[in-house]
């Protein structure tokens, strides 16, 4: 019976682990053959949050990238970033978690109602990070689809 609890909680854990570090092959294979200028062009511009310092120079210079990075793009927009990207959005997760955990631990008490704070304390690690990671990786697709429209 414990080893069916264990297993019940943890294989969503685990799966997590996989599933974020895998990317498809080909987005990698496509990435690595661009020349480093043009992927560090491209990824200043995928990584930018929208939201918060978007510079229209980034933007710019990912146009005038042109078609040599179509492919990728259609990659991204099917399949995510590359794998390098997905680890770098696991290990920044991992340390969000960690700083959301102690502020909720240490300080929120100061900041938010006693509910919603032991409501945010039952997310658990593993619920978190799938949310955060499918939200960065839905950020890059949402971009590498407005980089192929305007370079299309």
């Amino acid at each position: 019976m414990k080893l069916n609890v264990i297993v019940t909680l943890c294989l969503p854990l685990l799966l997590f682990k996989v599933s974020s570090v895998l990317a498809d092959p080909q987005v990698d294979q496509l990435f690595s053959a661009e020349p480093i200028e043009n992927r560090a062009i491209l990824m200043e511009f995928l990584a930018q949050d929208c939201e918060v310092g978007e510079t229209p120079e980034a933007l710019d210079n990912a146009i005038q990238l042109g078609q040599s990075v179509v492919p990728i793009l259609h990659a991204i927009q099917e399949d995510g970033p590359p794998t390098d990207t997905v680890l770098a959005i696991k290990k920044s997760i991992e340390k969000r978690w960690q700083a959301r955990q102690q502020y909720l631990e240490q300080n929120a008490a100061q900041t938010f109602s006693a509910s919603f704070t032991a409501k945010a304390l039952n997310v658990s690690e593993s619920d978190y990070a799938l949310r955060q990671e499918k939200a960065a990786v839905k950020k890059f697709q949402e971009r590498a689809a407005l980089l192929l429209e305007r370079i299309e």
